[in-house]
């Protein structure tokens, strides 16, 4: 697919669920995404899983550090609902703290085997284009892998 494609669906733009408090970067994510689809962004699990039960999204994304909650009990209830399993969902961990970095292969790890399509790493310095191509990349990867299956 050439650099400059747009990423579509089916139904042209996705549907795109945000779950982070906002501590963190993923502001930087939420712009670059919103030009091109159609993102919500919730900052509770509880919000995230109330706007899943609404509406029909197309890929999760999800912070892996959430203030007071964890990543990885959302991914866990978003996998045990039949009707969720084969949303995408991406862990997006943004920020370059020294505790992030020294652990994201283990939540990378764990987060794969709970069921995560995708894991995502950006700082706070990431240029919003250059961001948005790896976003739209792996979730290129993502729809493709789950198209195929």
């Amino acid at each position: 697919m050439p650099k400059d494609a747009k990423l579509v669906h089916m139904k042209g733009t996705l549907q795109i669920l945000i779950l982070d408090d906002e501590r963190g970067g993923i502001q930087h994510l939420h712009n670059a995404l919103s030009v091109k689809h159609s993102v919500t962004w919730t900052r509770t699990i509880s919000e995230a899983s109330k706007a899943i039960d609404l509406g029909d999204f197309d890929v999760i994304i999800c912070g892996t550090h959430l203030l007071n909650e964890s990543m990885f009990e959302f991914l866990k209830d978003v996998r045990d609902k039949a009707a969720n399993k084969q949303i995408p969902f991406v862990c997006f961990r943004s920020g370059a703290s020294a505790y992030a970095k020294a652990n994201d292969p283990q939540i990378e790890y764990t987060s794969q085997l709970m069921g995560a399509n995708a894991y995502i790493v950006a700082d706070y310095e990431t240029d919003t284009v250059a961001l948005l191509a790896e976003v739209e990349a792996a979730l290129e990867s993502v729809i493709r892998s789950k198209n195929e299956t």
